[in-house]
């Protein structure tokens, strides 16, 4: 029986196989990774995915204090006049928004920060298209993953306050300095990646990426910290 040779050259010729992005050079790459992503056109699928983890761990990290909230919220409520009878329904909707608002709150951010970043580069001369910054900005989230670990530190201790404390405890100083501080740890890993992901994205040189990646998390730290001080 005669044997057919497949040539292996041909077939990658007719049929190209696209390389999958190494993943781990957002955290020690991020310029190589943002430009093999921007030439091997990467769909929806991995940033989406990222996204999603995110808001799984943030309503997780929630639910850890949800019932202490709602218990405290009641007990609030009910000291203020509010009728007894409409306890239940007090808990459930604190309990409920509690666990699902992070989750949400992570697509609204995605969606803001896209815009904010596409609107800022184009004053720059940015050029491509919006929702190739759609996914560059989603795999900005990767922070949020990798610092989980202290996330879930500081949403335990806010339950141990809270069971102590009551509602007041969510105005406990060292709980909010510990919040704030965090977030400004994610917030500058963040723009590092967003500079490479605007600058692949929108086509600038790194000193226009880096302006564009600036401004906002300038405004997002001042708003952070002058309301912690503020409160």
């Amino acid at each position: 029986m005669q044997q057919v040779k497949v040539n292996k050259n041909v077939i990658s010729a007719h049929f190209p196989m696209k390389s999958m992005p190494n993943y781990l050079e957002l955290v020690h790459n991020p310029d190589k990774f943002f430009r093999d992503a921007k030439e091997e056109q990467i769909g929806f699928m991995a940033p989406f995915a990222i996204l999603l983890i995110v808001a799984i761990l943030s309503s997780f990290s929630a639910a850890l204090f949800a019932d202490l909230y709602a218990k405290a919220g009641v007990e609030l409520a009910v000291s203020k006049g509010v009728p007894p009878e409409r306890a239940e329904a007090i808990y459930a909707i604190t309990y409920y928004s509690t666990i699902i608002s992070p989750f949400a709150f992570v697509f609204i951010m995605w969606v803001i920060f896209s815009v904010i970043l596409y609107g800022i580069s184009a004053i720059f001369g940015g050029k491509g298209d919006f929702s190739t910054t759609l996914k560059f900005v989603a795999f900005c989230f990767i922070p949020s993953i990798v610092l989980f670990p202290m996330s879930l530190k500081i949403a335990m201790d806010t339950a141990a306050v809270i069971s102590v404390q009551g509602f007041e405890g969510l105005m406990d100083k060292s709980i909010k300095m510990a919040g704030a501080g965090l977030n400004t740890i994610s917030l500058g890993w963040q723009v590092v990646l967003w500079t490479f992901a605007i600058k692949h994205a929108r086509e600038l040189d790194f000193r226009k990426a880096l302006s564009t990646a600036a401004i906002p998390a300038v405004a997002y730290l001042i708003l952070t910290w002058y309301s912690l001080m503020l409160f």
